[in-house]
């Protein structure tokens, strides 16, 4: 890996680990489904208890928010 690669790597890891950090906790139970990165959004996809959650983490806002998207 070149000098460039492992210090944009070493930056999406540490803005991966805030946005994580930032997210609602997961419950006991909780199953992690996907996670992913658009357009500033950092998104986890979860299921609990037969539904579906989605938690963001917007970048450009500083703000995390979670919400139900249906059952499993």
């Amino acid at each position: 890996m070149t000098p460039v690669s492992a210090a944009l790597f070493a930056v999406a890891t540490e803005l991966a680990k805030l946005a994580r950090d930032s997210l609602p906790e997961m419950r006991d139970g909780e199953e992690l489904r996907q996670e992913w990165y658009s357009n500033g959004i950092y998104y986890r996809k979860t299921d609990y208890k037969g539904k579906t959650f989605i938690s963001q983490y917007d970048f450009r806002q500083r703000e995390s928010r979670q919400e139900a998207v249906g059952s499993g």
